[in-house]
């Protein structure tokens, strides 16, 4: 298990092109993953991001792509505006204790960040349960559990 969290944490990469942000939850004894992707969207300004689409995979089974649409659904665009509260961990420093954690729930949060007008550079955040970063991510989640349809928005 520890193993495998490693593992996953080493191949973290950059935001694909398509993709400003991202979230997931990924219960480590489930074996499946849930990302919600925030789009770039060429028909629509990055004052308006608006369609995000979810990824969940599930051991065993096919992966279901869904979708949401801020223009159609509040809590999507009020999951837009939350990227804006993502709370952030303190630095560790070598003399602080550390928990090891062998099992629990993934949460990472990726996204672009910038001070002031500088060019953006890539940020990622990674927790497990009991934390200020998964509160937030559940809480996300809940707004958009009513926004989800198979069908790609327009």
């Amino acid at each position: 298990m520890i193993a495998a969290l490693i593992l996953q944490a080493s191949i973290a990469g950059p935001l694909p092109d398509d993709v400003w942000a991202d979230m997931t939850y990924e219960p480590s004894l489930a074996y499946s993953s849930e990302t919600v992707a925030f789009l770039r969207d060429e028909a629509s300004s990055m004052a308006d991001p608006r369609i995000l689409r979810m990824t969940l995979r599930r051991h065993g089974k096919p992966t279901v792509i869904t979708w949401a649409d801020s223009r159609t659904c509040p809590g999507a665009a009020e999951a837009v505006r939350h990227l804006r509260s993502i709370p952030m961990p303190t630095p560790s420093l070598p003399s602080d204790p550390a928990d090891l954690i062998l099992d629990g729930v993934g949460y990472r949060v990726r996204f672009r960040a910038h001070y002031g007008s500088e060019i953006g550079f890539p940020v990622e955040v990674d927790s497990n349960a009991g934390t200020p970063l998964a509160e937030w991510v559940n809480r996300t989640r809940a707004m958009l559990k009513p926004c989800w349809t198979t069908t790609r928005p327009g």
